[in-house]
């Protein structure tokens, strides 16, 4: 999602150890939003090349004309970064973005051997030679912070030691182009105090009410469906996928079949909620409310009334029971809310990726997006204002 990165038309795992990085990798993105990496290809190189079966030297999606991504294991003085964008460039393609699992961080080495002159790392040279945008999931920064919670003594003497035989950089963000979070530290405060702290941290009461209204309407008119969950007497809470009509502000419109169990649930109680969901971005929406129900007389059925809503009735033939807007048994369900719980993500995919994965790595607690919420006056207000 960064816009100074062209997107790409393969995920390139140069041999051997991001081989298996680069295809779980593409697998888990394309899980998380298929439409989105679903024409991504994967490709790697042999260390060897073949001249029988398919032959050459490249394996998977051919690189001619192609936008790749690299994504490798560690970097430690660039020279695989370096043989990888050539493989690339010998067969037609053009890497447009690199990223390590690992960055050590080591400088480049120094012409007069001077470990105190400024130098960059060797992800900042490969920026700066190619002008690619590279990125590291953990750096050794990352790693001793790391043992400093978890690890042992020995294990932490074992890398503090490399970090001062080996001339390093400090951790910068490599990808300069792109905002990422960083994961929060967990303090003793909010473990005492009995705070959740992945909410905690994402909590949004600064951004004002009409640009959290309209952000909400943003997420909520970009999916389709939504569960609507009604409580069942003896029962308790039962939910059934349903399509939006129409949103009205903060409020809801659904068609649904008077034959439905769902309307002897909301003569016993109004209360409800919808729910949305957007696997690939991980943005929900939570919604209480109350639902009225309308038989088909009221006019609004016939507006929002949309082409296939009578493939769910059926037509009996009787020119009475059609599907259609006049159908008896068309009814309107309307969800006004009462409270709003939403959280939007403010990472990309491969920020977001990045994020969990550090915090995991580091014990810190990851934030990855903004959780807001918004009570009965503010929902008044905006439904006010958008009448």
């Amino acid at each position: 999602d960064n816009p100074h990165v062209p997107w790409p038309d393969v995920l390139f795992g140069p041999a051997y150890k991001g081989i298996p990085l680069a295809c779980c990798a593409l697998l888990e993105l394309r899980r998380i939003d298929s439409a989105k990496w679903g024409k991504v290809k994967y490709s790697f190189n042999r260390k060897e090349k073949k001249d029988h079966g398919e032959g050459g030297g490249i394996v998977g999606a051919a690189l001619r004309d192609a936008n790749v991504f690299v994504i490798d294991d560690v970097v430690t003085a660039g020279t695989a970064m370096r043989e990888t964008i050539e493989i690339v460039k010998r067969e037609g393609g053009k890497v447009v973005g690199f990223v390590v699992a690992v960055d050590r961080m080591e400088k480049m080495p120094s012409s007069n051997h001077d470990d105190d002159e400024p130098r960059p790392s060797a992800m900042g040279q490969i920026r700066k030679e190619y002008g690619i945008p590279t990125a590291s999931i953990v750096t050794l920064d990352n790693l001793i912070d790391l043992l400093g919670v978890r690890g042992s003594e020995q294990d932490m003497e074992r890398l503090q030691d490399y970090r001062r035989r080996i001339p390093a950089t400090r951790l910068q963000r490599h990808f300069s182009t792109q905002s990422f979070n960083m994961p929060e530290p967990l303090t003793k405060e909010t473990v005492d105090s009995k705070t959740d702290p992945s909410v905690s941290t994402q909590w949004d009461e600064s951004t004002p009410k009409a640009e959290q209204f309209q952000e909400l309407y943003k997420i909520a008119d970009s999916m389709k469906s939504s569960l609507l969950t009604t409580i069942r007497p003896n029962i308790g809470p039962v939910s059934r996928s349903m399509a939006v009509a129409k949103r009205v502000g903060p409020d809801f419109l659904y068609l649904a079949n008077t034959h439905s169990q769902k309307f002897e649930d909301l003569k016993e109680n109004k209360t409800v909620q919808i729910t949305f969901q957007d696997s690939s971005t991980q943005n929900w929406i939570s919604i209480t409310g109350e639902a009225t129900t309308t038989d088909n007389a009221d006019p609004r059925i016939k507006q929002i009334y949309s082409k296939g809503v009578n493939a769910w009735f059926g037509d009996l033939g009787d020119g009475i029971h059609t599907g259609m807007p006049e159908d008896p048994r068309m009814t309107l369900i309307e969800v006004k809310a009462k409270y709003i719980a939403y959280w939007k993500t403010t990472a990309s995919s491969v920020g977001f990726l990045k994020e969990v994965t550090q915090a995991s790595l580091t014990g810190k607690v990851a934030d990855t997006g903004v959780n807001r919420q918004l009570f009965e006056k503010d929902i008044q207000e905006a439904r006010d204002s958008s009448s």
